[in-house]
């Protein structure tokens, strides 16, 4: 059969153009597509097609939408400087609430590409005889491309998945049918799962049916067959089908085609360069179409205040508590933390030394023009260190202690970690040492029914930290099963749409 991913999947770097997210773009009155158009009549509509379901992908990766959840958490310390930025979710207080911008601004961006994704999936099934496997394999595309955005909203605003409550608990609305004037109410956890479980099974047999071989390769660009097998681990691990989330992730582990980094200097450049084998995806990045970036940790520019005149700024400092589950020579350590000596941190004005700050997304230099490190790097939504984990934290949760013991020791020796037995609680410390930044600390806090007490700053930072009160900083609490594990459903939501539930510690629907 002829080879429909080499044939359409000629991007051209110019059509990558970050867009407005803003849903107030689109007008309830605007009618923009209805079911039965045609809107896919040549190849060039195909390629276009294509190009922005990427286009919408990169936009929802990476950046923001990792480092909300992350500062929510005990691995960041909000620092003088931090200007109340993302001031909210690190505090969860009652300045938490349905009308926080960022929590509406990632549930309306979501949104707005599943609208796109819909659309894309509806048209392909209209076109003339010659465009039809190219046109399905789009569909196949846009279908990987929802599925993910689920399970992000479903991770964010649903309850875990309890098996024996799935099909009541509330998760998010569920649309899959393009209808600009339709007001859904929430699905429940079991049916917004199902329905990620659909579309990855359609895109895999579309992936499989019109292509001649796997085109899986470290780094690739577009949606693969083991970025669907990454994406289906992700969806066993949360639904508590172990034994075929061990499975997938080994099989993408076993297939050969990624690697862990074999030294430090080999981390370093998988996210300084984007080199390396590590990346299951690395999306397009490029001065002209930045990615979404991570200045929020670390910036590093020219500084007057500095004797050395180079110094970096920081909103916040990873906690003590983060850097005591590194060992010395741990390589993430060494790579994902970089003391302030030669150039200091300023804050206030004044230059720090002898402070760690998070340096795993410093950034590439080459995506800046002044050549400096400003946060910015290819984004990576799925690595293969994360399958090692899946692996570990499935086989374990079986009962197969040795399996999990492997996987995790693999993972551990690669990073020059102690190794450790294969106990849940390593597991898990494992995770946060290894994804940290990566967006993932709200579902795994879900799925592990954990909270945290306190979050103690670096001994050298205490006095360039937020500290009052310290009931909402230093010494924040979250208590297992705490209401902000589950986000707010945005209030403009429950205003257009009544009959929206919200979720439970953000008041009324009124």
């Amino acid at each position: 059969m002829k080879n429909i991913f080499g044939k359409i999947i000629t991007v051209a770097a110019a059509s990558f153009a970050l867009v407005s997210c803003d849903l107030n773009l689109f007008p309830e009155a605007s009618v923009v597509y209805k079911k039965g158009d045609v809107i896919l009549t040549s190849e060039d509509d195909i390629t276009a097609s294509h190009n922005a379901i990427y286009l919408y992908f990169r936009g929802l990766v990476g950046g923001f939408y990792n480092t909300l959840e992350e500062l929510q958490f005990d691995g960041f310390n909000a620092t003088l400087d931090y200007g109340n930025n993302y001031g909210a979710i690190h505090r969860t207080d009652d300045t938490f609430t349905a009308s926080d911008q960022d929590i509406d601004s990632y549930w309306g961006n979501f949104y707005l590409t599943m609208k796109n994704y819909n659309v894309t999936i509806e048209a392909s099934q209209n076109v003339a005889d010659d465009l039809k496997d190219a046109a399905r394999f789009l569909k196949g595309e846009a279908m990987v491309a929802r599925a993910y955005s689920y399970l992000q909203l479903a991770r964010h605003f649903g309850k875990d998945y309890d098996p024996a409550t799935a099909e009541t608990d509330p998760c998010v609305p569920l649309i899959t049918v393009y209808d600009q004037n339709k007001k859904p109410e929430r699905a429940s956890v079991k049916a917004v799962y199902d329905q990620i479980k659909a579309d990855l099974d359609s895109a895999y047999v579309i992936f499989s049916q019109l292509e001649d071989e796997d085109w899986s390769k470290a780094n690739a660009m577009y949606f693969t067959p083991d970025v669907v097998r990454a994406l289906y681990a992700r969806y066993y691990l949360d639904v508590h089908e172990y034994a075929a989330a061990a499975d997938t992730a080994v099989a993408v582990i076993n297939s050969g085609r990624y690697e862990l980094s074999a030294d430090a200097a080999s981390l370093k450049a998988v996210y300084e360069a984007g080199t390396g084998k590590e990346a299951i995806m690395q999306l397009f990045a490029s001065r002209q179409e930045t990615p979404n970036g991570y200045s929020v940790y670390a910036d590093y520019n020219t500084d007057k205040r500095s004797s050395t005149g180079f110094a970096y700024s920081c909103l916040y400092l990873p906690s003590k508590k983060l850097m005591d589950l590194y060992d010395n020579n741990d390589f993430r350590k060494i790579n994902w933390f970089k003391q302030t000596t030669d150039n200091p941190l300023i804050i206030q004005g004044n230059p720090i030394n002898n402070v760690y700050i998070f340096s795993k997304f410093m950034g590439d230099p080459n995506l800046n023009a002044d050549g400096f490190q400003h946060g910015r790097i290819a984004p990576k939504p799925f690595m293969i260190s994360e399958m090692y984990l899946i692996a570990a934290e499935a086989y374990a949760q079986d009962g197969n202690s040795t399996k999990a013991k492997q996987y995790l020791n693999q993972l551990q020796n690669k990073r020059k970690a102690t190794l450790t037995s294969a106990s849940l609680e390593n597991i898990q410390k494992e995770w946060l040492k290894e994804t940290v930044g990566d967006g993932m600390r709200l579902s795994c806090a879900k799925r592990w029914g954990v909270g945290f007490n306190g979050r103690q700053p670096q001994t050298n930072a205490v006095d360039i930290i937020m500290s009052t009160p310290a009931s909402s900083y230093a010494e924040k609490v979250m208590e297992p099963g705490a209401n902000c594990l589950c986000w707010p459903i945005p209030s403009y939501e429950i205003q257009i749409t009544p009959s929206l539930e919200q979720n439970p510690g953000y008041g009324t629907n009124n």
